[in-house]
């Protein structure tokens, strides 16, 4: 069912989450409260054996623009690695802040976008000598 315009709808959220959602709501007349419910803080830096098998990685695959920011700061040499986005959001963040495009993105974050999009970004990756 549609909401009536004028319903309440509450958007829990990320402490730095977009304002996107709320205000797209609120233009179509809905009345949109926001509530921090959680925040997206760094882990701790990996241990040698994940960062030397993260090393061997033919590409990488970003579900959000924080991930590129905290993968790189660890292993700046993968920024030059081809790389697959979730979706466009983070695709156009990944690509601002790091500065190239990725090879491929999910049409939606739905499993079988996200798998269709990685499949075709590392297929021409087999072709490799």
């Amino acid at each position: 069912a549609i909401l009536p315009a004028g319903a309440t709808v509450l958007c829990p959220q990320a402490r730095h989450a977009r304002p996107e959602l709320a205000e797209g709501l609120r233009a179509g007349g809905l009345i949109a409260s926001t509530v921090v419910c959680y925040s997206n803080v760094p882990p701790p830096r990996p241990d040698a054996t994940a960062l030397a098998a993260a090393r061997t990685a033919d590409a990488v695959y970003f579900a959000a623009p924080s991930a590129a920011d905290r993968l790189y700061a660890w292993l700046p040499e993968l920024v030059d690695l081809p790389w697959i986005a979730i979706g466009p959001t983070t695709a156009a963040a990944v690509s601002s802040r790091h500065g190239h495009a990725p090879v491929a993105v999910a049409q939606t974050p739905r499993l079988a976008d996200v798998a269709a999009a990685l499949h075709a970004a590392v297929a021409p990756l087999g072709d490799r000598p």
